[in-house]
């Protein structure tokens, strides 16, 4: 398949790359505009036992990389963050299937692509004093649909996302001297990857899950902020592999003062999505960049509610374990 760049040699839009696809069939090639330019590949692994992120950010003035671990039964919580002006060894790549890989002292995330699978290896030196890595490995099944989406503000400012949910994940995670097991079954993975040219001023929130229900694997997108007002959304759901867009914008009904309490996710003009949020564990992170800021709050927690499919069909949450972030700052 022929990819389309996202943008041409001054940076500016590809008008043909707008809108939804099933597929990743954008070679986001982002140019130019040092300062506004803002790409990164992040990884979420919920496993039976712990659930693992990973994000390797190029900011234009800042590179992050960040790996964090949570343990389900302790609630014991752990992050490593390196945020540096500059990183030689870091790669991001312009297409999902593009190996990417973060390597520095004490922090290295490798994300080795091999056909339909991904190496997911990451090494902490001191995780609270103690040793981390892991070796995962995440499948890509060939016949699942992603939800792809590049959603315009104007020529000069856009942004392409490509999402892929319920991805069966094995392998293990060392945390001193245990041993977390990771199973295809009942183990799954979220790719997000996310490339474009951003305004300064950001505000968003964003939930996600994967996990399997029954006899189904079951991935949900939701968001707002970033998408208001601009035709599209990445608003979705992914069922054994379907992809169901939600082409409507969402409400996020929240407590910001205190982010454990219950949330109310919603669609604006319908009632297509009616959606709790009941948290378990909050975490914050800042990310401080030369004359930037951005907050992120985010909790882990419960999805349970209806969703209404593009067959018109209900999809009926209970207890999906997920997580949902709220970000905002200046960049």
């Amino acid at each position: 398949m022929e990819l389309l760049t996202l943008c041409d040699a001054k940076g500016k839009l590809n008008m043909q790359t707008v809108g939804y696809s099933p597929i990743p069939k954008i070679d986001a090639n982002v140019k130019r505009r040092l300062f506004r330019r803002k790409n990164w590949n992040h990884w979420i692994v919920y496993g039976e036992e712990a659930v693992l992120t990973f994000l390797i950010a190029d900011f234009s003035h800042t590179v992050v990389g960040i790996v964090t671990f949570f343990d389900l039964e302790t609630d014991r919580f752990l992050m490593e963050k390196v945020d540096l002006t500059f990183n030689r060894q870091m790669t991001l790549g312009t297409h999902p299937s593009h190996s990417s890989h973060f390597i520095h002292d004490g922090l290295t995330i490798e994300c080795v692509r091999e056909e339909a699978v991904t190496h997911l290896l990451a090494r902490v030196s001191s995780f609270d004093g103690e040793s981390f890595q892991t070796n995962l490995k995440i499948e890509h099944p060939t016949q699942d649909e992603s939800l792809n989406v590049v959603i315009p503000t104007t020529v000069d400012e856009y942004q392409m996302t490509s999402k892929q949910f319920t991805l069966p994940t094995s392998g293990t995670v060392t945390l001193g001297n245990r041993e977390y097991h990771f199973h295809p079954e009942y183990s799954f993975s979220v790719a997000n990857m996310m490339r474009g040219i951003w305004g300064r001023k950001v505000e968003w929130c964003w939930g996600v899950a994967s996990q399997r229900v029954g006899d189904e694997r079951i991935g949900l997108n939701l968001s707002n902020g970033w998408t208001d007002g601009k035709g599209y959304t990445d608003n979705g759901v992914v069922i054994d592999g379907k992809l169901h867009i939600i082409n409507e914008e969402l409400q996020f009904l929240f407590n910001p003062q205190n982010m454990s309490e219950k949330w109310g996710i919603k669609t604006k003009y319908s009632s297509r999505v009616q959606l709790t949020f009941t948290p378990f564990f909050e975490e914050q992170d800042i990310l401080r960049m030369k004359l930037s800021k951005l907050k992120v709050q985010r909790v882990k927690g419960y999805f349970d509610g209806i969703i209404e499919l593009n067959t018109g069909a209900p999809l009926r949450i209970r207890q999906l374990l997920g997580t949902i972030e709220y970000a905002a700052g200046k960049w």
